[in-house]
């Protein structure tokens, strides 16, 4: 995985991502340094599940790493793939603050709750969020 070649250092007030008419927003009032990271067909480009976007930043002495998948309709995949990259990426994240979110069209109707989803996601380190179509998270939100 070639993390200088794929990640962007930004400061800007708002970090966007888009894909897909999928919008995630991170809002960044004092400019700190986030790290942009592209991780489908930048950081991954094999056949491994992966989610989109990695942005990571340090706060008071603290790692806080976000990974982000911008999904139509198919929101079970798309767990699957923050899942996988959580584990792909794990050595390099391990005392960070972990972030799971994904931007959907719509959260489907299916047997699993998303409450179920954040236990999930809390068993491997991570919280976990949903929004549809538009997502903003602000740095200072922890």
């Amino acid at each position: 995985m070639d993390w200088v070649k794929c990640t962007i250092a930004r400061k800007d007030p708002i970090i966007t991502l888009k894909e897909n008419g999928k919008v995630f927003r991170l809002i960044n009032e004092n400019r700190i340094e986030v790290n942009e990271i592209k991780v489908d067909n930048c950081l991954i480009c094999d056949n491994r599940q992966r989610c989109d976007y990695i942005l990571d930043y340090p706060i008071d002495e603290q790692g806080y790493v976000l990974l982000i998948e911008l999904k139509g309709n198919d929101v079970p995949h798309a767990i699957e793939q923050l899942k996988a990259t959580l584990s792909h990426t794990k050595s390099k994240y391990s005392k960070y603050c972990k972030y799971c979110f994904i931007i959907s069209s719509k959260w489907p109707r299916m047997s699993t709750t998303k409450q179920k989803i954040k236990k999930d996601f809390k068993r491997l380190g991570a919280l976990f969020d949903q929004k549809n179509n538009v997502f903003e998270f602000k740095v200072s939100a922890f």
